[in-house]
């Protein structure tokens, strides 16, 4: 997800510098949408992960494997915090989105 952002995040460097003038209110919408989209599916990977975990650690239990490790907190992810992140500067540009639509600036 992090390689996606990147490169999401540099093809609209560019489309801001080419741009005359300050970002359009439908950029800033845009860019919000997109890392909307992307927290969003960071987040339901990680849920799929930790679900896949938690069924790998049942069935290895059940034929005698007792070394996979218990599913650890979701708190300590990187990816988790990185969900998180996008999702405040997603509604971070969707509130610059509305300012620069409703206040002209």
């Amino acid at each position: 997800m992090l390689q996606i952002v990147v490169a999401i995040g540099s093809a609209f460097a560019l489309i801001v510098r080419a741009i005359q003038g300050k970002p359009k209110w439908w950029l800033l919408f845009s860019i919000g949408l997109i890392l909307a989209i992307i927290s969003w599916a960071g987040f339901k990977i990680n849920k799929g992960i930790r679900a896949n975990g938690q069924a790998l650690r049942e069935v290895g239990n059940k034929i005698g494997d007792i070394n996979i490790p218990d599913i650890s907190k979701k708190w300590s992810a990187s990816s988790y915090w990185f969900s998180i992140l996008l999702a405040i500067l997603s509604s971070a540009f969707f509130i610059l989105g509305i300012v620069t639509l409703f206040c002209n600036i």
